[in-house]
């Protein structure tokens, strides 16, 4: 087997051009910095400007999840700390570079004497069913001399704290266990499957293991943090012994941690650059409950147990690494020759917090990949389809076929395929709460023309994007069907109906909401004519779309320069006609809209309202979305400054916000602060000008 280590040239070239390239703003201040995104629960971030500024935390405010790094240089006579905080009084390591990839997350620390090289990497690929579906990451660190005369001895010790998989310090207690040499794994001793679920809460059930194999690996333990840090901070080669107790023991008692101490001996600038990696994994046992159908992770298919992916992940790692930095090379100088280096910053910001909102699982019963994602911080639903919704550029610009296995479930319930009937005649708005699906119709937040509109645009766009196969749709076809006609009932005025930007408010007639009424008509007309009806079904429903556009601009327009945000709504009253933007995706805008001009009227007059910090929603705040407002960006097709514009507001919200958070999706236009939420993986909608380019 191939051990951690690596040629000092090949390491230091790497290094180099990753921090030397131009396609990523250099001195980018992200709100919050992705590490390792694993799953909706594991999710550790950093929300200092340095790694060793705060603890690492959840997403979850007060939820920490915490990482300590150590490095000992020159025989003991200078300690530092890299990473997270302690209680000891050790001075911080000089962070001089941070850089957030796709995938992977960088740094660079310097002493006087060392520089330290931190790097987080994920296999998030999501054209990989595989590789994107393993709660797996790996936490890399390789150092080297700065003196050209002098060798410098160098340690290093890092901790993961076993509050990873506990709600509560105090009322939580965890139990631990060694299982190979240099291998770990803990759990909350209630271990009981899907009996916390909601919104804010950490596993509470499965493993989370860590391990290293490094020939540099001095030892390792199990035990209280302090009794290792005292350890290492004494100059000791060996970390105390591990407790055998084994617990159970709650986390304030002692804080317990999993640590490894890494003995690279002499180093200087001309000797091999010195690498070790830790992998870090999350095994949750049983990740959704689907209606009393408890369904396991998809790596369970592939891995006969937890050993056997672990020697996995340590045999491919110099395979995922070289596959990390091609993706987000690829990826990186795409977006740059989309929209710049900006956009291309916010993309690589955001990309781990969407796949890191969704888990992959085994559906024993259909035998076939089922896909979840959870909304984060808004309401911990599972797989709400106006978050699904927005976030789906990313998956329809990097891989469609991830998009469909989010829809899957969605399907199969509101096609009773569950022991609850569904009986409303629109599609449903989510499935439960995470990680529980076994909400009921009449429980659902009804969205009725918003989540049919979504349902039926996301099968279309996906059905194009896959050589129009929809053989998977045809036990739906029935459903479909239902849902345009639904659509087709109630159009061209929603009426009272919530929309997807309900925190703003109600709003009766929506104009936005209607126009996603329409295109999703129009979609369900496209399905049937790649086979899931006949031309002349589609053509009809085509053509009563169309009447519908041009019923809607008549009730809309405010007889001077604009479209109203509400039918019935004063002259002056505006809204962002996001919805619009679909249409672009599915080729429906010259079709349905192209005569009408409403594009180019409402893209005119969207330039009279920006405020310091982007466009707001509508006229009744300053509040803006971020997804939304990329929309708007991506239909921009000619005035490429007013484009540019809106992603450098969007840009700058990230980069200079006060509100120290993981990005979110909703910001204060005039003061930019960040508003309501965070983490979510509606950001997945930032992806709108990529997916366009194409």
């Amino acid at each position: 087997m191939k051990n951690d280590i690596f040629p000092s040239y090949v390491i230091y070239l790497i290094v180099l051009i990753r921090l030397i390239k131009g396609d990523l703003v250099n001195d980018f201040r992200p709100p919050a910095t992705p590490l390792l995104l694993l799953n909706p629960t594991i999710q550790i971030w950093s929300k200092g400007d340095h790694l060793n500024d705060v603890p690492t935390t959840h997403w979850i405010e007060n939820q920490n999840m915490s990482l300590v790094g150590l490095v000992r240089i020159d025989n003991g006579s200078k300690i530092l700390r890299f990473m997270g905080v302690t209680n000891e009084n050790i001075p911080s390591m000089k962070q001089i570079q941070r850089r957030v990839q796709p995938t992977q997350t960088f740094y660079i620390f310097q002493s006087e004497e060392i520089e330290l090289n931190v790097t987080f990497i994920q296999p998030a690929f999501i054209h990989s069913l595989e590789l994107s579906s393993l709660p797996i990451g790996y936490l890399t660190h390789s150092v080297r001399s700065l003196s050209t005369k002098k060798e410098y001895t160098v340690q290093v010790y890092i901790e993961i704290s076993m509050d990873l998989v506990v709600n509560s310090l105090v009322n939580d207690t965890v139990v631990w266990e060694q299982t190979r040499s240099g291998e770990y794994r803990w759990q909350s001793y209630d271990h009981a499957p899907f009996q916390t679920h909601g919104d804010q809460i950490k596993p509470d059930w499965g493993y989370f293991y860590a391990a290293s194999r490094s020939i540099f690996l001095r030892d390792s333990t199990q035990t209280n943090a302090s009794l290792c840090r005292q350890a290492f901070i004494h100059g000791n080669f060996h970390l105390p012994k591990r407790d055998e107790s084994q617990g159970p023991r709650s986390i304030q008692n002692g804080y317990p941690v999993s640590s490894f101490l890494f003995d690279y001996g002499s180093v200087n600038q001309d000797a091999n650059v010195y690498s070790s990696f830790l992998v870090l994994f999350h095994d949750e046992q049983l990740s959704i409950n689907f209606f009393s159908n408890y369904q396991r992770p998809y790596w369970t298919k592939l891995y006969s147990n937890v050993q056997q992916l672990l020697d996995i992940a340590f045999q491919r790692f110099d395979e995922i690494q070289q596959e990390a930095n091609e993706y987000d090379t690829m990826l990186i100088q795409r977006y740059t020759n989309v929209a710049g280096d900006r956009y291309a910053t916010l993309l690589s910001l955001v990309h781990r917090q969407v796949t890191g909102a969704c888990v992959t699982v085994w559906d024993e019963q259909r035998q076939q990949a089922w896909s979840y994602m959870k909304e984060q911080s808004s309401d911990g639903d599972v797989s709400t389809v106006d978050v699904i919704s927005p976030a789906a550029p990313f998956f329809l610009s990097l891989g469609p076929e991830y998009l469909r296995r989010l829809l899957l479930p969605l399907l199969a319930y509101a096609n009773n395929e569950t022991y609850v009937q569904y009986t409303l005649p629109w599609a449903p708005h989510h499935l439960g709460d995470w990680p529980v699906c076994s909400i009921l119709p009449q429980d659902q937040e009804q969205m009725p023309m918003e989540e049919t509109g979504n349902m039926l645009i996301l099968l279309a766009a996906i059905a194009q994007r896959q050589n129009e196969q929809i053989e998977y749709l045809r036990p739906y076809a029935h459903l479909l069907q239902n849902w345009a006609q639904y659509l087709n009932d109630s159009l061209p005025d929603p009426e009272n109906q919530l929309c997807t930007d309900d925190f703003e408010g109600s709003s009766a007639h929506n104009a936005n909401l209607a126009l996603k009424g329409i295109i999703g008509l129009g979609a369900y007309s496209l399905l049937l004519s790649m086979g899931l009806g006949n031309q002349s079904q589609a053509d009809q429903y085509m053509k009563q779309a169309i009447v519908f556009a041009q019923e809607w601009a008549k009730l809309d327009w405010n007889g001077i320069d604009h479209f109203r945000l509400e039918y019935d709504a004063n002259n002056s009253s505006w809204s962002q006609k996001y919805n619009m933007f679909w249409s672009c995706v599915i080729g429906l805008d010259d079709i349905l809209f192209a005569d009408l001009r409403v594009q180019d009227i409402e893209l005119a007059y969207y330039q009279t309202k920006m405020n310091p910090y982007g466009l707001p929603l509508d006229n009744r705040g300053v509040l803006a979305k971020l997804d939304s407002s990329m929309w708007i960006a991506a239909m921009i097709r000619d005035n490429t400054e007013q484009r540019q514009r809106i992603v450098d507001s969007l840009y700058t919200f990230a980069h200079s916000t006060p509100t120290r958070i993981p990005i979110s999706d909703v910001y204060d236009t005039t003061t930019n602060s960040a508003m309501f939420f965070t983490a979510r993986p509606v950001l997945g909608g930032l992806s709108a000008l990529d997916l366009l380019s194409k």
